[in-house]
């Protein structure tokens, strides 16, 4: 948002591919803030649309990373551990994350949830 204004301020001439991708940027993380909120209502089902509407119109990065993340958190909120088990490590396949991120702290605690302790000590180990 600073960038665009800024940028209308300077008086400069505006490059129309540039503010389409602060416009998107912006949409992007709108839509990141506003799964959010719905996640702190425990509306996780309205959340995860919102993240997976993110992850499909993303073109930030940043924002379309961490709604993958989110999602499988609102899986295991809603019960879904075997989904949520899926997601944490399709996000850690992709991403390829340290092992201190709170990816693996998710998955561990999903892994745990579904009764796979053996399985949870594995990724524990690799926090280490």
């Amino acid at each position: 948002e600073e960038e665009a204004d800024m940028l209308m301020e300077s008086g400069a001439a505006i490059d129309e591919n540039h503010l389409m991708a602060l416009t998107a940027r912006r949409r992007d993380e709108t839509l990141l803030e506003t799964g959010t909120m719905l996640e702190r209502q425990a509306e996780y089902g309205l959340a995860m649309e919102v993240y997976k509407k993110l992850g499909k119109k993303g073109v930030s990065t940043g924002p379309a990373r961490k709604a993958e993340l989110r999602i499988g958190i609102c899986q295991a909120a809603m019960d879904g551990t075997a989904g949520a088990i899926k997601t944490f490590k399709a996000y850690i396949a992709k991403y390829k994350p340290e092992p201190g991120d709170e990816s693996y702290t998710h998955l561990i605690r999903a892994l745990e949830k579904a009764g796979r302790p053996d399985e949870a000590q594995k990724y524990r180990n690799l926090k280490k």
